[in-house]
């Protein structure tokens, strides 16, 4: 038995060079992934996280990061303190920046005020548009809100539309609740929101017209159910704070 084949096979210059090239193309490789830029989305969301967070908390993402504009993000969290110390928060960060600039601001976004420490949220919807006509997008969002509490063991459940001002950070300008369902006494609440610029200053303002119904309805009966009764309110435009002012009556029906 002889070894000599074998030496000479480990010994040959033409394997030692292959073996070379090989290792010179897993270096060029691994050099050329580390120079790759990273996903500016999952950074965003990464920055957004550790803005949000306190100690203890636990931070839930809602939604991927919405990239508004060029290098500017806005992301939705819930940050959950530790059990039996507060209810859950809302809340939306704005993302700017790039790399390790790369800074996050957040704003509590509004949420029910008997929100207990089981509910939990939906991001149902969200639109970037002009919604004031003033030049600068607004972020519309609705958020669903499931297991919420009116009283010990009784839940609700709440749907709520916010407009957020986008820069130079987040600013919530309008919220109102959408639905209220109140399985304690079956009482009903819907309000659907429309914007159109009412006392002719340019500028969209918010109409809102509201059902209250004494037991929920048929989703698409609302308008006409015997057991409801219509009314409305109008929030002018503010230019003056860039927001909605506060609702002024406009009759029930």
């Amino acid at each position: 038995m002889t070894l000599t084949p074998a030496l000479e096979a480990i010994t040959s210059p033409k394997l030692w060079t292959n073996l070379a090239c090989a290792l010179a193309t897993l270096v060029v490789a691994r050099g050329a992934s580390a120079q790759e830029p990273p996903d500016a989305s999952a950074a965003a969301e990464s920055v957004a996280i550790r803005a949000a967070t306190i100690r203890g908390a636990q931070v839930t993402v809602l939604d991927e990061p919405n990239e508004f504009a060029e290098g500017r993000f806005l992301v939705f969290l819930v940050r959950t303190p530790p059990r039996g110390r507060s209810a859950p928060t809302m809340l939306a960060c704005g993302v700017s920046g790039a790399g390790r600039a790369m800074r996050a601001a957040c704003v509590p976004v509004p949420t029910p005020g008997a929100t207990g420490n089981d509910a939990t949220f939906e991001l149902t919807a969200i639109d970037v548009d002009d919604i004031d006509e003033d030049g600068v997008d607004e972020a519309t969002i609705e958020v669903s809100y499931l297991g919420a509490w009116v009283q010990p063991g009784v839940g609700s459940e709440f749907r709520r539309l916010t407009v957020l001002k986008l820069t130079p950070r987040p600013a919530v300008v309008f919220a109102v609740e959408t639905l209220r369902s109140d399985m304690s006494t079956d009482r009903f609440t819907a309000r659907r929101v429309s914007f159109s610029d009412v006392d002719g200053d340019g500028h969209a303002d918010a109409l809102v017209a509201q059902w209250t119904c004494s037991e929920p309805p048929e989703a698409d009966t609302t308008q006409n159910d015997a057991n409801c009764w219509r009314s409305a309110a109008l929030h002018l435009w503010l230019a003056a704070a860039r927001r909605w002012g506060p609702p002024t009556p406009r009759g029930r029906r």
